[in-house]
């Protein structure tokens, strides 16, 4: 559509020139023609001294021929007034065809340039592209951020279960021992109940 509308400048002018050119050409044999006929005119005449003596009738032929002419121009003049304006309407209309391209070419430029997002919102491509990289970069973050965190708990759970399970041996150690001390503090006890009824018993 761009080169179209480059090129329809140099048709138009093109399609101007030729049409110029052709009238020129036109008026140009016209005038070589009415010159030849008073040439003829001139040459065909008598002398008298310095004077030429032209005939009446070769001077009312040559009077009939100009108008002649001279109407045939106007004529031809008139058509060339239609074709010209005829010309310059179409020049209008193309130009004003040329406009109305235009402004669909930069409509659909801004429609090529413009993106929805969200259905709504409207962007152009450089900011759409950057705010959907801006969206997947902070999706990226996130994601890396909940990975770290997963990992982080799961390393913390790991030694929680490892703390529990060595404070449970501990403990199991610790109430071993503990029933170990009660058991031979019984012993002890009772050893010394023992001791304290043979004193009894003595005494």
């Amino acid at each position: 559509m761009k080169l179209q509308l480059k090129l329809l400048p140099i048709v138009m002018f093109s399609f101007l020139l030729v049409a110029q050119v052709q009238a020129q050409n036109k008026i140009d044999s016209t005038a070589n023609s009415v010159i030849k006929q008073f040439e003829t005119t001139i040459s065909k005449a008598n002398n008298y001294q310095e004077y030429k003596v032209i005939k009446k009738q070769a001077i009312r032929n040559l009077q009939n021929e100009v108008t002649n002419e001279i109407e045939r121009l106007e004529t031809e003049i008139n058509n060339l007034d239609e074709t010209i304006s005829k010309r310059n309407e179409t020049i209008k209309n193309l130009k004003a065809e040329v406009s109305s391209l235009k402004t669909k070419n930069s409509s659909l430029e801004n429609q090529q340039e413009e993106m929805k997002l969200f259905g709504s919102i409207s962007l152009t491509k450089t900011t759409y592209r950057l705010v959907l990289w801006s969206i997947v970069a902070v999706l990226l973050l996130l994601l890396l951020f909940f990975m770290f965190r997963f990992r982080r708990s799961h390393i913390i759970n790991g030694e929680i279960k490892a703390n529990l399970k060595n404070l449970d041996h501990e403990f199991q150690n610790y109430k071993h021992s503990a029933l170990e001390k009660q058991q031979k503090l019984g012993r002890q006890l009772q050893d010394a109940k023992n001791d304290l009824q043979k004193i009894k018993k003595e005494n």
